[in-house]
């Protein structure tokens, strides 16, 4: 008889009734949550589909600019007659089954709509940036801790797969001390002409993504910033804004960082990160649609890179929203603090004074500004 004989398990058939290793059932879904949507531009219509077709959002109603015919929106965005189209918020407030709004205007409308939202009980989830005012940010967080509502501010590249694998390696240690991190992040297509004015320029618009990624992921904050941009697009240059430009910065641990901007890449959304330490290197590239690549006589063919951010970003806008649900719920708790925004703020402010004065600008952290990360 062989030496493990007497280790034979019996038939499985046996022991169906008594198993109790399986997986464990699935609790009953809950109620979808109720929400209003606030725009439909560029970024505005991306969150309309998404809500529709999230299964624990129940889209309510969506408002428009008062420049906007709501008729006009339905039918453009085939918005179903169950969902209310309106230029009139107060439709919103006044709804007491409305739970949350998800807010994508131009970034000069946020604060009145996040405070008139949590005023009326609602959870608010926020495109970046919330303000392009520290003040006004702080006013918006001291108005949700009042009201005892989330304030979410939407900075999608941290629920990005590929940065949180690297984010957690970093802070993991995996590559040790970190002497550089490199961000580059160039925009496809080029946004409307008629965008350059309300967006807010290249820093509050842009740039705002890559500073709280390279905060993020360092969890340090930086003490000198230097930034040298100019406007190579005309129509830029009309609005006293940038399309090209680079960042420089200093961190309190030693660790310099750079983020290479520019508002028009020719052959897709270019998003990179890198990291090194003394103990290694992460890093991503462009995202493809697939990764098959063509090889003849000629040489190699990859498929080129997402035309787009809500393509490139699809999942990472996914994962936004599906904690912005479990905020609501009060299964999580909130991933990006109001010190972090600040933080992002307060560098934001920086940059724009660098900028100006074609010089370093050195940021004084107090204790208390300091976020955890």
């Amino acid at each position: 008889e062989m030496a493990t004989a007497k280790f034979k398990s019996a038939s499985p058939y046996t022991t169906l009734s008594t198993n109790t290793c399986g997986p464990a059932p699935e609790p009953p879904p809950l109620p979808p949550i109720r929400v209003a949507l606030f725009g439909v531009g560029r970024i505005g219509a991306l969150y309309l589909s998404n809500i529709r077709q999230n299964p624990d959002l129940c889209l309510v109603c969506v408002v428009v600019s008062p420049r906007q015919s709501p008729a006009t929106i339905r039918e453009q965005l085939s918005i179903p007659d169950n969902v209310t189209v309106t230029s009139d918020p107060d439709e919103v407030y006044s709804d007491v089954t409305i739970r949350g709004v998800v807010i994508a205007t131009s970034t000069a409308t946020h604060v009145d709509i996040i405070l008139a939202s949590l005023a009326a009980g609602k959870a608010v989830y926020c495109e970046k940036p919330i303000s392009q005012s520290l003040e006004e940010t702080t006013r918006c967080y001291r108005a949700a801790t009042n009201a005892k509502l989330p304030l979410f501010c939407a900075f999608n590249r941290r629920f990005d797969p590929s940065y949180r694998a690297i984010q957690e390696q970093v802070r993991a240690g995996k590559v040790g001390h970190v002497k550089t991190i490199k961000s580059v992040s160039r925009d496809s297509p080029v946004i409307p002409v008629d965008y350059i004015g309300p967006s807010g320029g290249i820093f509050d618009d842009f740039s705002v993504h890559d500073i709280d990624l390279l905060l993020w992921v360092t969890g340090d904050l930086p003490v000198q910033v230097f930034v040298s941009g100019n406007a190579q697009i005309p129509e830029f240059a009309q609005h006293g804004d940038y399309d090209n430009m680079v960042i420089l910065f200093k961190f309190s641990t030693g660790s310099i960082g750079t983020i290479d901007l520019n508002r028009f890449s020719s052959y897709g959304y270019d998003q990179r990160l890198e990291v090194f330490g003394d103990q290694g290197m992460l890093h991503c590239e462009h995202s493809r649609p697939n990764n098959s690549i063509k090889q003849t006589e000629c040489g190699s063919t990859k498929t080129p890179i997402f035309y787009s951010f809500p393509s490139h970003y699809h999942e990472a806008f996914r994962n936004q929203l599906h904690h912005f649900v479990e905020l609501v719920r009060g299964s999580v708790l909130l991933t990006v603090t109001e010190k972090q925004t600040r933080a992002v703020s307060k560098v934001v402010t920086a940059c724009k004074e660098s900028a100006k004065l074609g010089l370093p600008v050195k940021i004084v952290w107090s204790e208390g500004e300091w976020p955890e990360y």
